[in-house]
């Protein structure tokens, strides 16, 4: 619950100011970063999407050689 934020959209000031006090979040502003790539109202683009798939590939091969290594 630490780590969690309140995002209302589409809602007033006073809705806003009610929800974060009868729940235990704060409220959070976008953008905001998730999984290391920006989260904003509009969805990511092909050039983010294809940097979080080069990590993720990087991060699996580096896993992967890592075992082979150890395999040895």
């Amino acid at each position: 619950m630490d780590k969690s934020n309140l995002f209302p959209v589409g809602v007033d000031d006073r809705t806003k100011d009610q929800l974060v006090r009868k729940t235990i979040f704060v409220l959070g502003a976008l953008p905001i970063k998730y999984l290391d790539l920006p989260l904003s109202s509009k969805g990511w683009s092909k050039m983010e999407c294809q940097q979080f798939i080069d990590k993720i590939t990087s991060k699996i091969t580096s896993a992967y050689l890592k075992q082979l290594a150890y395999a040895r």
